[in-house]
C-alpha cells in the first residue's frame, strides 16, 4: 500500500490509527497527551511520543503473540493512558481493538467475550471499587477450575489469554510480561510494513452498545470513517494544542471516544482522565432542550446530541438556518440512511426498515411553548440519518433551540 506522506506529517490528514500515532508523534513530540488525575493530583501521564513508543511496544508484543490483521483483542479499563495505549498498539497492527464497558456484569460479560470472538483479553484489576478478575472468574468459572493460561473455554470458545496487573491472580491470568517479553523478537522494520497495510476500509474497532434498551451488541467501525469523524469532531469542538480537556465520558463508547480522546490526540490537546465519569441523559440523542437545559449548557455555540455506538457517536449541531429548513419542510433526503445492528450477530448494516424511517420521521418534530411573560418560543429536535462519506453511514442527532 502506498502510504500518503502528507497523512505522516499532519495528524489532520490521518486515515488510519498507524498515521495518526505516528503523525502526533512526529508534531507534537514531548507534548503531554493524556494524564490521569485522582483530584488534583496526576497519578500518570504520557506523551505523544510516548504514546507512539510504547504502544508500538505492545504492539510488537502482540504481533509476536499471533496477533495480526482482523484479530480481536479485547479490554476493559476505565478512561487513562493506559486504555489509549492498548487501543493504539492494537489499531496499529490492523487488529479490531474491542472496548468493554466497565459498568458490565457477569452474565453480560460471557455474551459479548463469546460474541465478540476475542482471541486476548487485556484486564484492568481493579476500578471505581469493582475487581475485574473477580467478575470475570464469575462469568468463566473455568478461570478459577485451570492452573494452565492458554485457555481453552466452552463458554468462550476463541479466547486464548488474559492479561491482568496487580497482585494475587489465579495461575489462570497472565501478566504484561508475556506480551512485553516477546517484542523484542519483532522488530521496528516489520512493524511499519505492517502498519503500511492498515487500509481506511480495514476495521478498527467494534463498539459495544450500553444494553440500555436491549442486550448489548457489537458494532463495527473501520479506520477510514473514525478518522473522517475524528477531523469533523476537532471541528467541532475545537480543541487547541496543549490545551487540558477533562474526558467527561466513558472512551469505551463512542461519546468519549470520538469527542475526547481522537480529537484531542489530532490536535495536541491533552486529555485529562478522572475515574468518575458523566452519566447525564439530560443531552441524549433526540431530546427536546427546554429553555433551562440550553442555559444550564452554557455554550456560545448550539449543543447536539450525543448520539450512539451503532452511529459513531455525537455528529452536528444546529442552528437558525437549520430551524428555517425545519419551517419549511419536514421530509428527509431521498438517500437517507443509517447504520442499523443486525438481528443475527447484533453487527451494523445499511439496510433501514421502513418502521424506522418513520421513526424517523416522527421525531423530526417541532414543539412550540408559551408563557404570558415571554413570546412564544420554539424547541426543535431534529434527528436526521445521512451519508456522512462514500465509506460511513451516520446518524445524526442535534438539539437546538432558537428564540
Amino acid at each position: 500500500m502506498s502510504v500518503d506522506k502528507s497523512a505522516l506529517a499532519d495528524p489532520r490528514s490521518a486515515e488510519t490509527m498507524p498515521q495518526l500515532i505516528r503523525a502526533a508523534a512526529t508534531v507534537y513530540g514531548d507534548d503531554v497527551a493524556i494524564i490521569m488525575k485522582d483530584g488534583d493530583v496526576q497519578s500518570q501521564s504520557l506523551t505523544f511520543a510516548e504514546l507512539d513508543r510504547q504502544s508500538a511496544e505492545i504492539a510488537r508484543g502482540l504481533i509476536a503473540r499471533g496477533v495480526g490483521k482482523g484479530s480481536r483483542i479485547g479490554f476493559i479499563y476505565g478512561n487513562s493512558p493506559t486504555f489509549a495505549l492498548l487501543l493504539a498498539a492494537v489499531a496499529r497492527i490492523g487488529a479490531i481493538a474491542v472496548p468493554i464497558s466497565t459498568l458490565i456484569k457477569s452474565n453480560e460479560l460471557v455474551r459479548v467475550l463469546r460474541q465478540s470472538d476475542v482471541m486476548g483479553l487485556f484486564v484492568q484489576r481493579s476500578f471505581l471499587g469493582n475487581d475485574y478478575v473477580e467478575r470475570l472468574c464469575d462469568a468463566l468459572p473455568e478461570l478459577r477450575q485451570t492452573a494452565d493460561p492458554d485457555l481453552r473455554i466452552s463458554k468462550a470458545p476463541y479466547l486464548r489469554w488474559i492479561v491482568c496487573s496487580g497482585p494475587s491472580l489465579p495461575p489462570s491470568f497472565r501478566d504484561m510480561h508475556f506480551v512485553m517479553d516477546a517484542a523484542g523478537t519483532v522488530d521496528e522494520a516489520l512493524l511499519l510494513e505492517i502498519e503500511a497495510e492498515v487500509h481506511p476500509a480495514d476495521q478498527m474497532v467494534e463498539i459495544y452498545t450500553s444494553g440500555s434498551m436491549a442486550l448489548p451488541k457489537g458494532v463495527k467501525h473501520n479506520h477510514g470513517p473514525v478518522l473522517f469523524r475524528t477531523h469533523y469532531m476537532r471541528s467541532m469542538t475545537m480543541p487547541k494544542r496543549g490545551q487540558e480537556i477533562t474526558v467527561q465520558l466513558p472512551m469505551f463508547w463512542v461519546g468519549g471516544l470520538m469527542m475526547y480522546l481522537l480529537p484531542n490526540w489530532e490536535v495536541g490537546a491533552i486529555s485529562v482522565c478522572t475515574e468518575r465519569t458523566l452519566s447525564s441523559s439530560r443531552i441524549a440523542m433526540g431530546s427536546v432542550l427546554a429553555a433551562d437545559d440550553i442555559e444550564l449548557i452554557k455554550q456560545n455555540r448550539p449543543y447536539w446530541g450525543l448520539g450512539m455506538s451503532e452511529t459513531l457517536g455525537p455528529y452536528s449541531w444546529g442552528g437558525c438556518r437549520a430551524i428555517r429548513s425545519v419551517r419549511r419542510s419536514t421530509t428527509l433526503p431521498s438517500d437517507t440512511r443509517c447504520g442499523l445492528p443486525t438481528k443475527r450477530t447484533g453487527r451494523s448494516a445499511t439496510a433501514v426498515p421502513e418502521k424506522f424511517r418513520c421513526a424517523v420521521m416522527r421525531s423530526l418534530r417541532v414543539s412550540t411553548r408559551s408563557n404570558a411573560t415571554r413570546s412564544s418560543r420554539r424547541t426543535v429536535s431534529i434527528t436526521q440519518a445521512t451519508w456522512a462519506s462514500s465509506r460511513a453511514a451516520v446518524f445524526i442527532s442535534s438539539a437546538v433551540t432558537a428564540t
